[in-house]
């Protein structure tokens, strides 16, 4: 008997424990995944302050001008011609390309687009050079002509140069950009930067929605979990009053000897009519 009821409470210490690991092993998944989620959150919302800090910085640097500024302004900005490249030779900086631009006239601002920090990534991991690469880029001249004469000349041809130099047999894909200027270029960034910010809005939200549910239905599978727990316990309280039973039961009939008990039946009266 103290054998049977030693293996009954090692069995159900022994469900006990797994039904602990389960929990344990639910409970670590969920917090993995609540840090995950955290960790995504926490990392946009600092790539959004970062780029609201930088327009805050932009804005700052613009000062007010007088409407006899503004006027020689705007007519200075009507000379100028912008050009654009569609694609840059590898490690072809924008100083590197000031430097070339700068032989045919008075070079203002250049801009280069770095590229694709995804596809960047596939080429350092397939194997391929770790130096940062631009896509396209957009030079300005302060004579629109130049900026003409410089598209029409270069586009299709050689950059040259020395015979070793890196970028002698390299080409020049040029185009000029009629009644195009800087703003409308500066315009297009900050669009883009718009862009940038309704996206990654976006996915805070959705980071937070997915968070939200995997709590929600990690409670429900921990709630699932506590009740199939009780059911086993009571299962097994069952059992235990059961075989508790029918040991006692054995015991009584070992006590009488190993025979059954019986009682002398008396027979039954037949019905008599009076």
């Amino acid at each position: 008997m103290s054998d049977s009821e030693d293996e009954r409470r090692d069995e159900e210490q022994s469900e006990e424990d797994e039904d602990d690991y389960e929990d344990a092993d639910g409970a670590a998944a969920s917090a993995a995944a609540a840090a995950n989620a955290n960790e995504i959150m926490d990392r946009l919302k600092k790539q959004s302050a970062e780029a609201k800090a930088a327009s805050k910085k932009q804005a700052k640097k613009r000062k007010r001008m007088s409407p006899e500024e503004l006027e020689e302004y705007n007519k200075a900005q009507e000379k100028k011609g912008l050009i654009y490249l569609s694609s840059l030779p590898l490690m072809m900086t924008p100083l590197k390309l000031r430097q070339h631009m700068s032989q045919f006239g008075s070079v203002g601002r250049v801009f280069c687009q770095p590229e694709d920090p995804k596809a960047r990534k596939r080429r350092v991991k397939a194997g391929g050079h770790r130096r940062k690469r631009f896509s396209e880029a957009w030079v300005e001249f302060d004579d629109k002509k130049i900026a003409k004469r410089v598209a029409a000349s270069l586009n299709g041809t050689t950059i040259g140069g020395k015979k070793g130099d890196l970028h002698y047999d390299d080409m020049w894909v040029i185009k000029y950009l009629p009644k195009f200027k800087w703003n409308n270029l500066t315009e297009r960034i900050a669009y883009d930067n718009a862009v940038r910010e309704q996206r990654l809005q976006t996915e805070m939200a959705q980071v937070r929605r997915e968070t939200n549910l995997f709590v929600e239905q990690a409670t429900k599978a921990k709630a699932i979990l506590a009740m199939e727990k009780r059911h086993k316990m009571a299962k097994g309280a069952g059992g235990a009053a059961g075989a508790a039973a029918a040991a006692a039961a054995e015991a009584v009939s070992k006590s009488g000897g190993g025979h059954a008990r019986t009682v002398k039946q008396r027979e039954a009266i037949e019905s008599r009519e009076f």
